[in-house]
């Protein structure tokens, strides 16, 4: 497998900005914010080009690390969201349930 240190120069920003997201998100678990960060980096690596076509004016670091920040939110709410609902226990409810 080889490494293109071109695109780890991309990937950079993104990390850095999901890194300030995590710096936030304290109260996550460290497997939620592993996941969080991931996600942000995934962010950033893969939607700065759509982003760079309808901004043609901001750099493609400044996309990427909003992107990763962006990232790193979202998934953060997508845990509080899950940990709000509580999913496993809707479906033991629904599954208990004899009609």
């Amino acid at each position: 497998m080889n490494i293109d240190p071109a695109d780890l120069a991309k990937a950079a920003p993104g990390a850095v900005g999901a890194l300030l997201g995590a710096i936030r998100a304290r109260e996550m678990g460290k497997a939620q914010l592993l996941t969080s960060f991931a996600g942000g980096v995934a962010c950033s690596h893969w939607l700065p080009e759509p982003l760079l076509h309808l901004f043609p004016w901001v750099s493609h670091g400044a996309a990427a690390f909003l992107l990763g920040l962006f990232g790193m939110s979202l998934a953060a709410k997508v845990f509080e969201l899950i940990d709000t609902l509580q999913p496993l226990d809707i479906l033991q409810k629904l599954w208990s349930k004899k009609p």
